[in-house]
């Protein structure tokens, strides 16, 4: 999937939003680091992925929650 971002109109990078062995709230995407949203033990046991799509230069994430 290819998409510009909505807000810089740079390219976007496809990922996921999961979560973390320790209970983070985390979103990963290819050649970047992970991104942790929430730190905290909530998620824990969850192990939970949801594709969606980051921009890395004004730091949005989106995400398509219709599937959910």
């Amino acid at each position: 999937m290819f998409m510009n971002c909505p807000f810089c109109q740079c390219e976007m990078k496809e990922g996921f939003l999961k979560s973390s062995d320790i209970g983070n709230l985390c979103f990963v995407y290819e050649d970047g680091a992970p991104i942790v949203l929430q730190k905290s033990g909530v998620f824990r046991n969850l192990f939970f992925k949801k594709p969606g799509l980051v921009c890395p230069k004004c730091k949005k994430i989106l995400l398509d929650y219709e599937n959910a």
